[in-house]
């Protein structure tokens, strides 16, 4: 889950001022009051869940090692015939109805023969070229990127091979794992690899988990009032930051809402609130839940999760990520992993 937090974090923060904010400590940073008197809170233990197993296995583990050395591999120019699974250069043009398209035409373009990048008919065109040779061949335009109003119309390529490459694989030993990847050992490096797949299958794990569990909390949890203090901040500076945008743009704020929005102003304001009160709901459930169970950030948990967000948000300091969401924004995102996993745990000891 920790990987998703960032959305979690950035909304804390967009709704949390930079200052006055009370507390270090995330059990008193907000709500700092009894919530009962606010949500009549659901059951979250033991909870129904479908229980997922992610396994590593060697195979696993090899496959996913020979496709990052694959990554090193080299294209070396051969002086014969192009054949499957060889990398043939070319510059080409491309003609629909007459009339040249320039965005399917290149100057330095490149296919590996054997995926059927452009087609099989371009496949089987370039099979067998070389430097020099010019060729001709259709292409059907299909798949998710082409443009609507090409889908399925027929171009004409024309091929002037520049060059024809085999892939030279890299050799696989100690001395490559130390040059590219800094362990001194093919088994240190493979290891790592293990680890870092484990860790990969264990938040999916989680996540799957989560994702089962924590809609069950929200929806079954009874609202009997919002309060009114939050609900206004983050209406507010939701409205503030849409007001900022729209006056630096030029725009007039009741014209954007209904074009983006399709809303009038009004319209918009009172969705603005309805934000403001699912975003207070499943806060009060996080510090409800985190209360009831006594949880607490440790300094290891705290900085195990800011060094993630720094390499995420590319910071070099704990101070810089600081200062961009403040301590307490950044703790309060936390703690709704920690309530989050809480709950999981619970529905795993069934």
């Amino acid at each position: 889950m920790k990987h998703r937090i960032l959305a979690i974090l950035a909304s804390a923060a967009l709704l949390l001022p930079l200052a006055g904010c009370g507390s270090e400590d995330p059990l008193y940073y907000r709500y700092d009051y009894d919530l009962s008197e606010y949500i009549t809170l659901a059951e979250y233990k033991n909870l129904p869940v479908d229980k997922v197993d992610f396994t590593v296995t060697d195979e696993d583990v090899r496959n996913q090692v020979m496709s990052t050395v694959m990554y090193f591999a080299q294209e070396v120019e051969v002086d014969r015939a192009s054949a499957e699974w060889d990398v043939v250069k070319f510059s080409c043009s491309a003609v629909l109805d007459g009339a040249e398209l320039p965005e399917y035409s290149e100057e330095e373009g490149s296919l590996k023969l054997g995926f059927a990048t452009y087609g099989e008919a371009v496949d089987k065109a370039l099979t067998g070229v070389k430097a020099g040779d010019t060729v001709q061949a259709e292409r059907v335009l299909n798949g998710p990127m082409i443009d609507e109003a090409l889908a399925g119309k027929t171009i004409q390529y024309t091929f002037n091979v520049t060059s024809v490459c085999e892939t030279e694989d890299p050799v696989y030993n100690d001395i490559f794992v130390k040059a590219y990847f800094g362990y001194d050992t093919v088994a240190e490096y493979e290891e790592s690899v293990r680890q870092s797949m484990i860790e990969a299958a264990e938040a999916s794990r989680l996540n799957t988990l989560v994702a089962q569990t924590w809609p069950v909390v929200l929806e079954n949890t009874q609202v009997l009032q919002y309060p009114e203090k939050e609900i206004g901040q983050i209406t507010d500076q939701l409205l503030a930051e849409l007001e900022a945008y729209t006056s630096t743009a030029g725009v007039n704020f009741d014209d954007y809402v209904q074009l983006i929005y399709g809303m009038s102003g009004d319209e918009f304001r009172a969705h603005a609130e309805e934000i403001a009160q699912a975003q207070v709901k499943e806060d009060m459930i996080v510090y409800a839940i985190a209360r009831a169970e006594n949880l607490e950030i440790s300094e290891e948990v705290y900085h195990e999760y800011v060094h993630m967000f720094m390499q995420q948000l590319d910071l070099d300091t704990e101070e810089e990520l600081e200062q961009r969401y403040t301590t307490g924004a950044i703790k309060e995102g936390i703690l709704g992993d920690l309530v989050k996993e809480c709950i999981v745990g619970y529905a795993m000891e069934k």
